[in-house]
Order: structure tokens, then sequence, then C-alpha cells
């Protein structure tokens, strides 16, 4: 069984991308507020021109796992879905936006190509581990200040 992606495993550029979506899905139903709330933090980073697009491959994507996002280190799986839709070449299951554009995942990927955001195609990102490690031992330390 493969190993979770975890922050550790990923620059910084896709850590940010996966902490907005994190933030977007926990806004709920307030994702227009949430957005902007989003875009006005983000003003100034080098990410703030592709935010547009990713909100709407957000939009489009079928969340699978409602309210898991920003529980873990650990990546979900529709946050590893994420990364796997901006691969390059991918497309079985690639979600259509609503209205405009019609594959919300490609205009993304350009998206965060113009705006010089390092991220990686899903298969070239390595599992280290060593989120899923450290969180293992959290647990194992937590269990046993309980049973002292």
């Amino acid at each position: 069984m493969a190993q979770n992606l975890g922050f550790a495993d990923l620059t910084e550029d896709e850590s940010l991308l996966v902490s907005v979506y994190r933030a977007w899905r926990e806004s709920g139903q307030a994702k227009v507020t949430a957005e902007r709330a989003i875009a006005h933090a983000l003003a100034h980073d080098s990410i703030h021109p592709a935010l547009s697009a990713a909100f709407a491959l957000f939009e489009a994507m079928d969340s699978r796992q409602p309210g898991l996002a920003g529980r873990s280190a650990l990546l979900t799986l529709d946050e590893e879905r994420l990364l796997w839709l901006l691969t390059p070449g991918r497309r079985q299951n690639a979600p259509r936006g609503k209205g405009s554009p019609r594959d919300p995942a490609r205009w993304c990927r350009k998206a965060l190509d113009d705006a010089r955001q390092n991220v990686r195609p899903l298969p070239a990102i390595a599992r280290s581990g060593r989120d899923a490690l450290e969180e293992k031992v959290a647990k194992a330390s937590v269990a046993r200040a309980w049973l002292l």
C-alpha cells in the first residue's frame, strides 16, 4: 500500500496550493467570501495570478471526503487528486467546469506555470513517509502518556 503524501514531500509552492485548497474547503458554503479572503491574504504572493483558475478547479472537483481537509500533515485523497489533476498528460476522470473553462485542471496548470509555481507532476513527488512516521510517534506518545 502506497504511503500518503505529506507536506514534507512537497515543494513550498505545492504546500501553498494544498493549504489554499484546505482553507477553501473548510469555508463550507461561504466559498465566495473565502476566495476573497484568500486572494487578499495572498495579494503579494507569486501564486496570486493563478488563484482564479485554482478556485475554478476546486469548484469542479468532485469532493469525496468533505470535512477532512486541514487536519493532518498527511494529504487526503482529494488533495492528492488535486495534484494528479495538475499532472500534464492526464486524461481520465478530469472534472468539467460549470461554465467556462471546459477543462479547469488544464487552465489551472497553465496559470500555475505562468505564475512560475513549482508544482510537479504527482508521479514525480517522492513519498518519504516522514509525516506518517511523525504522526505515529505523536499518537504513540499520547497513548503512552494516557497509560501513565
